[in-house]
């Protein structure tokens, strides 16, 4: 089963939601101190993850 079937079972709108395919483990297992760190975090990941929260909520 899928994530957006998971989600559906649930009632949730599985087919609406935007899903972001991503592995925390292996992020952290690349061994790339530089992905490790915090600025990279708040420089490149975080402002992509809520750029897809943004594209996501309807306009209003």
């Amino acid at each position: 089963m899928g994530v957006r079937e998971l989600l559906s079972s649930y009632q949730f709108p599985g087919g609406d939601i935007s899903i972001i395919k991503g592995s925390a483990l292996a992020a952290l297992e690349d061994g790339n101190p530089v992905s490790h760190s915090i600025s990279f975090l708040h420089q490149y990941i975080i402002p992509f993850l809520w750029d897809r929260v943004w594209q996501a909520l309807p306009e209003g």
